[in-house]
């Protein structure tokens, strides 16, 4: 079982986002420090006041008093890796990325605060139940140190989640080495940074993704 230890800090100490937001501060649990098991595994995170992360909500709480359930509902969900507290609303917003995974999607966000799972969080990629799009955001998302190796992907084949190939030195996607197929059973396929090829063998002829005997 998870110990958690909450403090709230002075307005002055909270890490804002651009312009002054008027929160009620007793309301938001701004600096957590989590253990698991013992002291070592001990964690510090800290809250981001006036932000969120948009577009990666996979799942919503309502009725919620305070973020600690948000914290505790994010740790049991494999799949989340950070939450957004509506304050306002009482609910909390699980997201299936961090900011450091998608920069673009951290916004000013007023009423609400950011906080990244920092307890036994799932690294990107690592179970298909929790799929990248690309290399980048897994290094990313991991602080760049995310080794090169088989991980999950979403982007591949449509509606599909599947097990490729990563460079981490390059950022690129083996998509010829995924365990679904990307190119059609009589084509060859070529990985290229960034892309591949698909080539219909000799005795065929069409884009790649259709082949049909000569």
């Amino acid at each position: 079982m998870n110990d958690f230890f909450f403090t709230v800090q002075d307005s002055n100490s909270f890490d804002m986002a651009p312009g002054n937001y008027p929160f009620n501060t007793a309301a938001v649990i701004l600096s957590v420090l989590i253990c698991h098991g013992t002291p070592l595994q001990c964690g510090r995170e800290q809250s981001t006041m006036g932000m969120m992360l948009r577009q990666h909500v996979f799942k919503k709480i309502k009725g919620v008093s305070l973020g600690t359930e948000c914290l505790r509902a994010c740790n049991e969900d494999v799949r989340c890796q950070s939450f957004n507290y509506v304050i306002s609303q009482g609910m909390c917003e699980l997201n299936n990325r961090t900011k450091e995974a998608r920069p673009e999607d951290f916004v000013p966000a007023f009423n609400r605060y950011y906080f990244k799972r920092n307890v036994n969080r799932v690294p990107l990629g690592s179970i298909p139940e929790l799929p990248a799009e690309t290399c980048k955001e897994i290094k990313a998302s991991e602080g760049g140190h995310a080794l090169s190796g088989k991980y999950w992907f979403d982007s591949l084949v449509p509606g599909e989640v599947v097990l490729a190939d990563c460079n981490m030195e390059t950022e690129d996607i083996d998509e010829c080495s995924a365990n679904a197929l990307v190119c059609n059973l009589n084509a060859k396929c070529i990985n290229t940074r960034g892309s591949y090829n698909c080539l219909c063998h000799a005795a065929f002829t069409g884009d790649g993704k259709n082949c049909v005997g000569r």
